[in-house]
């Protein structure tokens, strides 16, 4: 046991378990736990005891996972006062497992009562958090400020409170920048992201704080630090070698934009066939701007050669030269148009992208954290 807690394994052959071989063994000594919580808690009733089996039979470990049975433990625990078990209790009540056949309005608002009880009586944390979150997700942002502001030391309610402050309806970048701040300093890789596209900003411009926390986020693997400042590295001489390494590394989470960019300048730094792999994988992820690079590289269109006749010009007064000019010029300016649109487009595009990619890292954090 001990060895297999320092990460070491030893066996006649001398080969590495599976991993099911490890599971396996795990959900054995998760067994052997949860029988002994259940016979120490016949033998004395003790919240906590009561807690933690909850949590096991929530959770799946060392039992099949069973809401309902979870759910009967945490009440036997509220019962003596546990205040974590309360809290757990309030979310299931809230529906938190949509497959739970007992949710229901009615329990839904009972949930939703005790997380408030919880967070004015007890100053619980995780109780404010999740009813900051609740009223933001339901567009009550007052309400969500002020539960989100109880949070003392919550990256994620400093990094909420930030992004509440850059919308338009509740706009404040000192204060949007100082939540974001508190939520860097806490680790929050998301919030250094946010809070580096602001000082990239040319009202807020600052390139030795922008670099410093994409710096930071990347260190914690965010890639759409990675592909950002890698981009921006690729124009600087000195950093390509970086930049190109960045943009590897988002790469290689799917992002489809880091695949597209490197593909590109692959390609015009005459390294083709890597720039093809790139290009595909790309297209293969949704980036349409991908497949018209690839087809224009398989498929360029043939050089115009220049006509041996001469040209006859074609007289025309003043008037005629003017009209086929102005026509040329709207023709441009329409065309000039219709880029900046798409441009923006693809902006829009990305920005959805990364909040959806920001979104789904904050649930995946939060839930290993049990919030």
């Amino acid at each position: 046991a001990d060895y297999y807690s320092r990460g070491i394994y030893i066996s006649n052959e001398n080969e590495a378990p599976t991993k099911k071989e490890l599971d396996d063994k795990a959900n054995r000594y998760y067994q052997k736990a949860l029988d002994s919580f259940v016979t120490m808690y016949d033998d004395n009733s003790d919240d906590n005891l009561a807690y933690k089996i909850g949590s096991m039979c929530l959770n799946g470990k060392g039992v099949e996972k069973n809401i309902e049975t979870a759910e009967m433990w945490f009440e036997e625990a509220v019962e003596n006062g546990n205040e974590n078990a309360t809290y757990q209790l309030a979310k299931i009540y809230m529906g938190a497992y949509k497959d739970y056949s007992a949710n229901s309005p009615e329990r839904f608002e009972k949930g939703l009562e005790i997380l408030k009880d919880l967070s004015d009586k007890k100053k619980n944390q995780n109780a404010s958090y999740t009813l900051g979150k609740y009223y933001y997700k339901e567009g009550d942002i007052d309400n969500a400020i002020e539960f989100f502001q109880r949070c003392d030391k919550n990256s994620y309610a400093f990094y909420n409170l930030g992004k509440i402050y850059l919308t338009d309806q509740h706009r404040d970048i000192d204060k949007a920048i100082d939540f974001l701040a508190s939520a860097s300093d806490l680790g929050n890789d998301c919030a250094m992201y946010k809070l580096a596209n602001i000082y990239l900003d040319k009202d807020n411009y600052n390139w030795v704080l922008a670099e410093d926390l994409l710096l930071k986020a990347c260190e914690h693997n965010n890639m759409f630090a990675e592909y950002k400042l890698g981009k921006m590295y690729l124009s600087d001489n000195e950093k390509v070698a970086e930049g190109e390494e960045l943009l590897r590394r988002a790469c290689e989470q799917d992002n489809s934009y880091a695949c597209y960019t490197l593909g590109k300048h692959y390609i015009k730094t005459g390294r083709q066939d890597e720039g093809m792999i790139y290009l595909n994988k790309a297209h293969s992820l949704g980036n349409e701007y991908a497949g018209y690079a690839i087809e224009r590289i398989l498929n360029p269109k043939p050089i115009k050669r220049k006509c041996s006749r001469p040209i006859q010009r074609i007289r025309r007064g003043r008037s005629g030269r003017n009209y086929h000019y102005a026509a040329a010029i709207g023709a441009l300016n329409s065309l000039y148009s219709d880029y900046l649109h798409h441009v923006k487009q693809l902006q829009a595009e990305f920005e959805r992208d990364v909040e959806q990619r920001e979104f789904e890292q904050e649930l995946y954090i939060e839930y290993s954290r049990g919030y």
